[in-house]
């Protein structure tokens, strides 16, 4: 018998997630011989980013620095509040045996939690947990037989993404912009949060446009006072992203790598404008989809075959998502703790996220700056709060939480409601695995003796066509002799004729 094979060139992508342990680094700061010694620190905070993330030999190396922030009062004069950013450069390695040169890797940071150790008035000694999510790609292309007339056959269709961008872009937004009318003058800032609201993109030829709006707020103090200020900078950019078009599916994701903020002059010389110089980390993923189909499994009645298998794990989305969840909790002041009069700023930091079933969990660090009737000086509180996240998806990973908004009423003098809006990103995580047939060909048979008809008894995982393809007989006329269809679903210890 002649069979007439068809083969397929089918190309898919290998995504590799590695979640790393936690990396501790360490730092020194020192305090200036400009700025005023250390009495009383109020806060200091760990924002990590990702200059290179390359993929060498079964592991992941990763280079990039950390801006440890710092606001402190100073010992000599009294109620002055400094602030200071210092980055530190750092390096880790992620191993994964299945990693090789041919992977692309894209690298989120998290900080989950920075400790300090004053070592005197000048220096401190920091310490930084780091927690990294590496995304890994690999495109592999595959000789799939898809069709042999003539044979039996199991066929299977699917959807199958190849990686065409998987690259982290960055982009510069600068700009001078007034804090607005009535508010005081700026001596100094304190602290500042951005953040990126109403994100867009549209995909191009090789380019994609971003757009959105970077919401800017600002604590700072001027000559009696402490202030904030809120600004609002809309920016539509276009990057370059060889390799992506209108017809991929791509997922492009934004968020803050670096932030600068000066104080500047506007026409009549007051401190009343802020000089910003933000870098907008931009990861693309962008994946041509093809639907292909492909022989699982193949059998010649009366002849025989030899086939080559090959099982092939393929992801069945290449789809990133976000969900938001909201928290309300009551935060109480420890007994002998100055009381509250005015709230000045809320800081939240989320610290590591582990998931079961779909569950995400995770402990958000509140910490908020307030002002006492009884005194002048700022005082700080920090409590934490637990979270939890159901996803609509059966299986994601990499998981990451970025607070959306935090706000805050005084319900009593020592105790403050939160309100939390958390956004809770993930990557799907759906595969199959399928058998697929790399190679077919026709061998000798010659057939086995035995009598015309045969009985057999249906055992547990029994189908037609397991049967068919045991007895080399085609499974239509194994159907005909049972008078069955050849989908039905047969019981065990069943009786079947197995016709000659």
């Amino acid at each position: 018998m002649s069979l007439d094979y068809s083969y397929k060139d089918i190309e898919w992508t290998q995504t590799l997630f590695n979640k790393s342990d936690e990396c501790f680094t360490e730092g020194n700061i020192i305090i200036p011989d400009s700025m005023d010694d250390i009495a009383k620190i109020i806060s200091i905070k760990a924002h990590p980013t990702v200059s290179d993330a390359k993929c060498e030999n079964g592991r992941i190396n990763i280079n990039g620095q950390i801006k440890i922030s710092l606001i402190y009062i100073g010992e000599n004069e009294t109620g002055k509040i400094y602030t200071l950013n210092v980055p530190c450069p750092f390096s880790h390695t992620i191993v994964s045996n299945d990693i090789t040169d041919e992977f692309l890797t894209l690298v989120t940071p998290v900080c989950c939690n920075v400790s300090h150790t004053i070592i005197n008035t000048r220096r401190l000694k920091t310490t930084c947990a780091l927690r990294f999510y590496a995304s890994s790609y690999k495109n592999n292309r595959i000789k799939a037989l898809s069709s042999a007339e003539g044979a039996q056959t199991i066929c299977s269709e699917q959807n199958l993404y190849a990686a065409r961008a998987i690259c982290t872009k960055n982009i510069i937004i600068t700009d001078n912009v007034e804090i607005g009318a009535g508010k005081n003058a700026i001596t100094s800032i304190l602290k500042h949060t951005v953040k990126i609201t109403d994100k867009d993109f549209k995909v191009l030829n090789n380019k994609i446009i971003v757009k959105g709006n970077l919401n800017v707020s600002v604590l700072y103090c001027s000559e009696d006072s402490v202030n904030d200020a809120i600004v609002t900078l809309p920016f539509t950019e276009v990057i370059e992203a060889e390799g992506v078009s209108p017809s991929l599916t791509a997922n492009v994701t934004l968020s803050v790598s670096d932030c600068e903020i000066r104080p500047d002059t506007d026409l009549s010389g007051e401190y009343k404008m802020l000089d910003i110089n933000a870098v907008l980390s931009v990861n693309v993923r962008a994946f041509c989809q093809e639907n292909i189909q492909t022989v699982t499994d193949i059998y010649l009645p009366g002849g025989a075959l030899k086939s080559s298998f090959m099982p092939l794990k393929i992801q069945k989305d290449a789809a990133s998502i976000a969900e938001e969840e909201f928290f309300k909790e009551s935060i109480t002041l420890p007994k002998g703790a100055p009381v509250i009069s005015r709230v000045i700023d809320a800081d939240c930091r989320i610290g590591e996220i582990t998931l079961s079933d779909s569950a995400a969990s995770a402990t958000a660090e509140i910490t908020f700056m307030y002002l006492s009737p009884s005194s002048s000086s700022l005082n700080t509180h920090t409590a934490k709060i637990p979270l939890a996240h159901k996803f609509n998806s059966d299986s994601v990973t990499n998981i990451i939480g970025e607070v959306n908004h935090i706000g805050y009423a005084i319900t009593s003098d020592d105790t403050l409601e939160i309100r939390l809006s958390v956004i809770f990103t993930a990557l799907c995580n759906n595969y199959e695995e399928i058998n697929i047939i790399t190679d077919c060909i026709e061998e000798e048979y010659i057939p086995p003796k035995r009598p015309s008809v045969i009985v057999s008894f249906v055992n547990r995982g029994d189908t037609l066509w397991s049967i068919a393809k045991k007895h080399n007989i085609s499974l239509s006329s194994l159907a005909t002799a049972n008078a069955m269809d050849e989908n039905a679903v047969l019981t065990v210890g069943e009786k079947l004729i197995i016709p000659r």
